[in-house]
């Protein structure tokens, strides 16, 4: 028959005039002028080594700290006897919020209250952006 023609996408018998497939839903005027454009040059292959770099940003960090999470939880708590805050941001090398923590008593004590629910989450991290070492409190 003379009055079909295949699919440029997926090759199913279709009519002449058709513009969109029936069985795939493709538009074979869009297929039709990207299959005459001539071919782009493919990108050269990554080196191995580059393709481990760029991972997937949401895969966990397999990197811990060698800062202790129980050591970071004591210098948090220590404050609210002491009146000394941001000792904890020292220790895991947030120098400039340790320094901003101190002079504002730790944001009148809610910015470590904060951090301290961070600490015993697990979600705290070093200068580094690494998880501090060693068991979740809870």
């Amino acid at each position: 028959m003379e009055n079909t023609k295949n699919c440029i996408k997926c090759g199913a018998q279709i009519p002449v005039d058709a513009m969109i497939c029936p069985v795939c839903g493709a538009n074979q005027e869009v297929q039709a002028e990207q299959a005459q454009q001539p071919q782009q040059e493919q990108q050269p292959v990554q080196p191995v080594v580059e393709q481990q770099q760029q991972q997937d940003p949401n895969q966990a960090n397999t990197e811990v700290s060698e800062k202790e999470k129980t050591t970071a939880l004591i210098l948090c708590i220590l404050p609210y006897f002491i009146q000394i805050h941001g000792i904890h941001r020292f220790y895991t090398g947030h120098i400039g919020i340790g320094i901003i923590q101190l002079l504002t008593w730790g944001g009148c004590g809610i910015w470590t209250l904060i951090d301290l629910i961070k600490i015993i989450s697990g979600k705290f991290t070093d200068a580094d952006g690494k998880p501090l070492k060693g068991k979740d409190i809870f």
